[in-house]
C-alpha cells in the first residue's frame, strides 16, 4: 500500500528500470507490477475457460496458451528484454486444452514456429512441406520423440549485429 501511487502500470518501466539510478523501492514496485499483470493474465483465462465450459463450447474449442519468451524482472539485476537471454526468460510454457484429449506434462524443446504444426494437426490438416514445425500435440501424445535437443533465443538482425562484442543469441541444451 502506498497513498501517492496512483495504480498505473507503464509498461515502459520494464525498460527504462535498467537504469542504474532507479532505487530499490522502485524496482521493488516494477517487480510487484509485473506479478500483478500475471495474477491479472490468469484471472481472465481462468474466466475464458471457465465461459467456455458453461456455453458448452469446450467440446469443440483448442486453446493453445504460449509465448515466444519471458521477461527479467531483476534476474540478474536487469529488467525487461536483454541480451543475452537468460534461461528463465528463454523457458516458456506451451499448454494445449484439446477437447478429447487427456491431461499430461511433457518436457521438451518447443520453437514459436511449432504452433503452426500443433494448430494443423488439431484442425485435421497436413502441414505443408518445407515448414520448420513440429506437432506438439504428437509429443505429448507419446507419438513422436520430442524433435529437438536444443534450442536457440536470441535478438532480431539489426545493428547490433555489427558490435563485435554482442551477444547475440543463446543455445540452450538442457
Amino acid at each position: 500500500d502506498d497513498a501517492d501511487y496512483d495504480g498505473t502500470i507503464d509498461p515502459r518501466s520494464f525498460v527504462t528500470f535498467n537504469d542504474e539510478r532507479a532505487t530499490d523501492e522502485a524496482k521493488a514496485r516494477v517487480c510487484a507490477q509485473y506479478a500483478a499483470k500475471v495474477s491479472w493474465v490468469d484471472r481472465w483465462m481462468g474466466r475464458f475457460l471457465d465461459t467456455l465450459s458453461k456455453t458448452g463450447l469446450d467440446e469443440n474449442t483448442a486453446v493453445i496458451f504460449t509465448a515466444d519468451h519471458g521477461t527479467h524482472v531483476n534476474d540478474f539485476g536487469r529488467f525487461g528484454k536483454t541480451a543475452p537471454v537468460q534461461e528463465p526468460v528463454g523457458h516458456t510454457p506451451m499448454m494445449l486444452r484439446v477437447p478429447g484429449e487427456g491431461a499430461g506434462r511433457v518436457s521438451a524443446f518447443i520453437q514459436p514456429q511449432d504452433v503452426f504444426a500443433t494448430v494443423c494437426r488439431i484442425a485435421g490438416v497436413d502441414v505443408p512441406p518445407g515448414r520448420d514445425s513440429h506437432d506438439m500435440l504428437a509429443v505429448a501424445r507419446g507419438e513422436a520423440s520430442p524433435p529437438r535437443s536444443f534450442a536457440i533465443c536470441g535478438g532480431a538482425a539489426s545493428a547490433r549485429w555489427q558490435n563485435a562484442g554482442a551477444k547475440l543469441c543463446t543455445y540452450y541444451d538442457g
